[in-house]
């Protein structure tokens, strides 16, 4: 898929630094255009965010953290199933546990990370699924 739009990656994680480093790694996509990175501390205002460009026809990719205080990424992942099914969501924890893997996969997860992210991988990820060098 090539996409002429800039791609929405969306990051959702209670920890602010995460934001920080994944601005700091996409600086180049992001001041050419290719890509629009939107960063939540809370899966709440990503939920809210969703809703208000639904109706836009942009492509959206988003990485959410497992453990997170009151709405968990599993949480978040069920709700964007529901009502954003064609959304690509990955799920990151600092934990490599194969039974974390299993039910982000089982909830509809289109894969899983561990952190600290390596985003070369994450960049890997977005070039061959949207067709764009970032």
């Amino acid at each position: 898929m090539v996409i002429t739009r800039p791609l929405l990656v969306i990051i959702v994680d209670d920890e602010a630094s995460v934001g920080f480093l994944s601005r700091m790694k996409f600086r180049h996509a992001i001041a050419d255009g290719t890509i629009e990175l939107h960063f939540f501390e809370s899966a709440r205002d990503c939920l809210h965010f969703l809703h208000k460009i639904k109706d836009d026809d942009n492509e959206v990719i988003l990485f959410t953290d497992i453990n997170m205080p009151s709405f968990s990424g599993y949480d978040l992942l069920t709700e964007i199933k529901s009502q954003y099914p064609t959304i690509p969501v990955y799920m990151m924890s600092a934990y490599d546990d194969a039974e974390a893997v299993k039910k982000s996969e089982g909830l509809g997860a289109k894969g899983y990370f561990t952190k600290p992210v390596d985003f070369s991988e994450v960049k890997s990820l977005i070039r061959s699924n949207f067709g764009l060098a970032v």
